[in-house]
């Protein structure tokens, strides 16, 4: 199905910013005292934002978090990714595909709106997308919730039904599934087959194969 929206993640998907973030969380968690590797904490809560992530930390510390916590480690993990951000190999080609193609498309992400703004803007495609940029915490519903993805097909008038989305996590996936869309699921750092059992339409490991899943 050639959609008539697109809508690409933007972390995972567009930007290489989770192994700089994830290092920055597993070394704090560390020093709470946590047992951790990067790996673990890559699978327990990437796709998640910081204040999803909070109970399972707290949870497992078996005591409360600083109120700040998660404002502290933000600003440590916007140091990192301003230090070492990379585009996904391919990503800037598979949205300008999409772009000369004319298929409205846009940003939903868990990233705060200044955080996505930034990254784009650092591997060129901030232009592109424009103002065209959801966040979840604009709306307080984060992922897997699909109100963000709903808002975004409203705003382009565009039936959920026509959607394509393009996202690289559990809960990325099932958020754009519950809004109705078709998935399809970056999984080149995701356990194989765990994009599709979470309802991705297809599973892919290369941005380049973007044109060829939306027929452009």
């Amino acid at each position: 199905m050639r959609p008539d929206l697109v809508i690409f993640d933007c972390d995972g998907v567009l930007v290489d910013s989770e192994p700089p973030v994830f290092r920055v969380v597993t070394a704090e968690l560390r020093a709470l005292g946590l047992d951790v590797t990067l790996e673990e904490t890559m699978a327990l809560h990437k796709g998640k934002t910081l204040e999803q992530s909070r109970p399972l930390i707290e949870a497992r510390l078996g005591r409360a978090l600083p109120a700040d916590w998660a404002a502290k480690l933000r600003q440590r993990t916007n140091a990192a990714l301003d230090q070492a951000l990379a585009a996904i190999p391919g990503a800037v080609a598979a949205v300008r595909a999409v772009a000369a193609a004319a298929i409205p498309h846009c940003v939903v992400s868990q990233s705060r709106r200044v955080r996505i703004d930034t990254n784009l803007r650092h591997i060129g495609l901030d232009a592109v997308f424009g103002a065209r940029v959801y966040s979840t915490h604009d709306l307080g519903k984060p992922k897997p919730a699909p109100d963000i993805y709903l808002r975004a097909a409203a705003d382009f008038g565009v039936a959920p039904a026509r959607v394509a989305v393009i996202e690289d996590t559990v809960t990325g996936v099932a958020g754009g599934v519950a809004a109705g869309m078709r998935v399809l699921g970056y999984a080149a750092d995701a356990a194989p087959g765990s994009l599709t059992a979470a309802g991705a339409a297809e599973e892919f490991t290369d941005m380049a194969r973007v044109p060829e899943l939306l027929r452009l």
